[in-house]
């Protein structure tokens, strides 16, 4: 199931996406990032919501490195697949809400997409 989910995630095209900048980086996701700034000019980052999961068991949270991509499996909220710093294919489960999974997508998932890019990634808590 695991591989029909990254083949979808493959061939997926990008269609009527909304520009935001963030970061000090431009982004084009499907959905609203409630938060980001609109930024119509050129984007640098393509976020995808792909079909979402149905009668996909997760046996475990799980974290794939290669060189040019990371792919993460949340129990709770669903598949997130990073690419050279440039995109993010995102496949949620049926009972999670777009809300919900901001905090994955803006917290870990954009952390690792900075990384890709370059950036030097810090976490910061008081």
């Amino acid at each position: 199931m695991a591989r029909v989910v990254l083949e979808a995630m493959e061939t997926f095209s990008s269609i009527n996406l909304i520009p935001y900048a963030s970061h000090g980086t431009k982004i084009y996701s499907l959905s609203e990032l409630p938060g980001i700034v609109v930024d119509a000019t050129f984007p640098e980052i393509y976020f995808h919501y792909l079909p979402q999961l149905k009668n996909f068991h997760f046996v475990e949270n799980k974290l794939s490195i290669s060189s040019s991509a990371c792919h993460i499996s949340w129990q709770a909220v669903g598949v997130f697949q990073i690419r050279n710093g440039t995109e993010v294919l995102i496949s949620l489960l049926p009972e999670t809400s777009e809300t919900h999974s901001l905090s994955y997508l803006l917290g870990m998932v954009m952390a690792i997409l900075m990384h890709q890019r370059g950036n030097l990634v810090l976490h910061a808590s008081s």
